[in-house]
């Protein structure tokens, strides 16, 4: 059986890292009819794509249908994990390779942006989340396995402030208009699809200041860029998880939200639709005692 489709020399890489095209290992042309292959040294993704070389005319190419599949086999298993869960991760990755020399493959990025590529056909077998509104999407564009999804940990929201400078924070919804001053910025993720700007979002609502504010935010792509931009001083406040400045002496937290203000901050795994043999092997883990602890050393809350 052969399947033809069209494709244009144009279609690149975009890093969902660094939501760009990868400044190494730029996408590389080869012969027509052949396969060429991006590798993101920014987000450690492999990515196939049909590539010609022959002018901007677009062509039919037709393959058989085990070309399609080939690539997929012996693949190691590849995770879709929330930016913020790189320290866990890393150190289950490790555990992971040594038990049989297993191999593993971990893309980190902002869940919504996460989310969504996988969505459009991203090759994840396991996503995780630091927000459940982006694991409902995946299971309501229906490339998600819903009984599979499971709460792993959960974390906190803090006030942040470059260190060097003692703050008084008695309420949150007079002291932070106050810190910012007049001309200052408030780095946030991006609450369109960033779940700690969403949680950031949520709890300034909540305090009544969010119109006032968000014209003031500093939006980013993830949890790390807020820590980022307040660590080198570039805003004066930002609001970021807790586990973001587990050991971080750059920047001091000022307050943690109640609860109350913000939905409850939980990490879901669920499995995808593009089945792996250690899929289900690997989701067990992440919920077992010996990785809770890992989880727990990280500043993450989870339950026995």
């Amino acid at each position: 059986m052969h399947i033809s489709f069209r494709v244009y020399l144009r279609r690149k890489y975009v890093c969902p890292k660094e939501n760009s095209l990868p400044q190494r290992n730029q996408p590389y042309l080869v012969g027509p009819g052949k396969i060429g292959v991006v590798f993101c040294s920014s987000c450690s993704v492999q990515s196939l794509y049909p590539l010609l070389y022959n002018g901007m005319k677009p062509i039919y190419l037709s393959f058989l249908l085990i070309g399609l599949v080939l690539p997929a086999f012996g693949a190691p298993l590849t995770i879709y994990a929330a930016v913020s869960t790189i320290q866990p991760m890393k150190q289950i990755e490790q555990l992971w390779a040594k038990d049989g020399g297993r191999k593993l493959r971990i893309v980190y990025g902002s869940s919504g942006g996460l989310a969504r590529q996988i969505s459009s056909g991203a090759p994840a077998n396991i996503y995780v989340s630091a927000n459940k509104r982006w694991v409902d999407y995946l299971i309501s564009s229906s490339v998600a396995v819903v009984a599979s999804r499971r709460v792993i940990m959960k974390n906190r929201l803090v006030l942040i402030a470059p260190t060097g400078k003692r703050h008084s924070i008695k309420e949150l919804s007079i002291d932070i208009p106050r810190l910012l001053g007049k001309d200052g910025r408030i780095a946030i993720g991006d609450p369109s699809h960033v779940p700690v700007g969403l949680y950031a979002r949520e709890a300034m609502t909540s305090l009544g200041i969010w119109k006032t504010i968000r014209s003031r935010s500093a939006r980013t792509q993830n949890a790390r860029l807020v820590l980022s931009l307040v660590r080198r001083g570039e805003t004066p406040l930002g609001i970021v998880y807790r586990t973001e400045v587990e050991n971080e002496p750059s920047v001091q937290v000022l307050k943690t939200f109640p609860e109350k203000l913000h939905t409850t901050i939980e990490y879901q795994a669920i499995l995808t639709e593009n089945d792996h043999a250690e899929a289900n092997d690997f989701l067990d883990l992440l919920n077992s005692s010996k990785i809770r602890s890992l989880y727990r050393s990280a500043g993450f809350i989870v339950q026995d």
